[in-house]
C-alpha cells in the first residue's frame, strides 16, 4: 500500500470514527477522540501506518484531571485559553500534559471495512478509559495520588506538581519546581521568556 492510498483509507475510518462517535459521548477534531467525563478529560490519539508490510491502527489513550488544564493555563498567563473550545484539550500545544493509559496496535485487514474497524477502535476506546475511571474511583484525588506514586512516565515532573497544586499540596510543588531549576530543567514549556517551572514556583508564593 503505498502512503497515498493509506492515507485515503485513513481519511474513510476517520471519517467512519467521527459518524459513531457520538454514540459513546465522544467529539473528534485532528484524529483525536475526545471528552469530558465527570472531574477528567480523556482523549485518544488514533492513526494507521503500514509496518513490515502489515496495515496498523495505532491508539494510544491518555487522560487528565479537567481542572490540571484550567491550573496549568491559569499558572502559565495563559488563562483565556479556558474558554476556548474543548477540542484544545486535545489538540492544542500548550496545554496540560496527560498521563498515557495504554497503547493498542491492531493489525487490520484489507480491504478494509471502515465501519467495522470504527467499531472496534471505539469499543477498546471506551473501555479501557471506563476502566481506568473505575481504578481511580472516578475520582481527581484518587488520581493525583496516583500519579505521586507513579514513576518513569513522560512528563512525570510536571504531572506531579500540578497534581500536588490540586491536592493542596502548594509547598511540595514549589519544592519540586525548584529542585528541577536547580538541575537546569525547564519543563518543555516557556512563554513570556518564562518557562513553566518558574511560574510553578511565582504561583506557588503568590497561593501560599
Amino acid at each position: 500500500m503505498d502512503k497515498k492510498h493509506l492515507k485515503d483509507v485513513e481519511k474513510l475510518v476517520n471519517k467512519a470514527i467521527k459518524s459513531m462517535a457520538k454514540e459513546y459521548r465522544y467529539r473528534v477534531a485532528s484524529y483525536n477522540l475526545y471528552k469530558k467525563s465527570g472531574d477528567f478529560f480523556l482523549h485518544t490519539f488514533y492513526f494507521m501506518r503500514m509496518k513490515e508490510e502489515k496495515l496498523q491502527m495505532v491508539l494510544r489513550n491518555y487522560i487528565k484531571t479537567y481542572e490540571s488544564d484550567n491550573l496549568f493555563w491559569t499558572i502559565f498567563d495563559m488563562e483565556s485559553n479556558i474558554k476556548e473550545r474543548e477540542s484544545l484539550r486535545a489538540i492544542g500545544a500548550f496545554t496540560m500534559p496527560s498521563f498515557s493509559i495504554s497503547e493498542h496496535v491492531l493489525d487490520v485487514s484489507e480491504p478494509v471495512n471502515e465501519t467495522e474497524l470504527a467499531r472496534e477502535v471505539l469499543n477498546i476506546v471506551s473501555r479501557e478509559e471506563s476502566d481506568f475511571l473505575n481504578l481511580v474511583s472516578h475520582s481527581a484525588d484518587v488520581f493525583n495520588r496516583k500519579m505521586l506514586t507513579e514513576t518513569e512516565f513522560l512528563n512525570e515532573k510536571l504531572i506531579k506538581m500540578i497534581a500536588c497544586v490540586e491536592l493542596g499540596d502548594i509547598e511540595r510543588a514549589r519544592k519540586m519546581a525548584e529542585e528541577e531549576i536547580e538541575k537546569g530543567k525547564r519543563g518543555g514549556y516557556g512563554n513570556n521568556d518564562k518557562d513553566i517551572y518558574q511560574y510553578i514556583v511565582e504561583y506557588c508564593i503568590a497561593n501560599a
